[in-house]
């Protein structure tokens, strides 16, 4: 009876592993999707990253000057939009909030576009160590019970 329970949690236990190791998609503003087309959120990609020491760290790099980038485009563009309110409000146009603006905006922009290499980086080094241990695929995993049995339906 033991066997029987250690060989059912030893099955179970090595299907999780290879249902955890899935490919990801990166789309557009550093979204990433799995192979069926759900987002994942930036803390799920952490999870599945922390056993991989140097991904998870080129990936919170690009996190990192991916709100940088943000931050600087959207200060940059307050403080030139903010300006030219006040010059049509009468006072004297430029002034340093534009002097600031201009470059914030101007810097933001490569910033920005920079992320996007590293989030790509990251996921396809993650998708290749996953290639190499992709032994099989299960694609669904089902509890079933009926009027005599229970069990679990897999999907390969």
């Amino acid at each position: 009876m033991t066997f029987r329970i250690f060989l059912t949690i030893a099955l179970f236990a090595s299907l999780a592993a290879f249902s955890q190791q899935q490919k990801l998609i990166v789309k557009s503003n550093g979204n990433i999707y799995n192979e069926q087309g759900d987002k994942f959120t930036p803390e799920e990609i952490r999870v599945l990253l922390e056993h991989k020491p140097a991904l998870l760290e080129e990936y919170n790099s690009g996190r990192d000057k991916k709100s940088i980038g943000n931050f600087l485009m959207i200060a940059g563009s307050v403080c030139i939009f903010g300006d030219l309110a006040l010059g049509f409000a009468g006072t004297h146009y430029p002034t340093a909030l534009t002097i600031v603006g201009v470059p914030a905006l101007i810097i933001g922009i490569p910033v920005k576009i920079g992320f996007r290499k590293k989030i790509r980086h990251a996921v396809s080094q993650y998708n290749n160590q996953v290639a190499l241990n992709d032994g099989f695929k299960v694609e669904r995993i089902a509890f079933c019970a009926g009027e005599n049995t229970i069990g679990f339906k897999m999907t390969f």
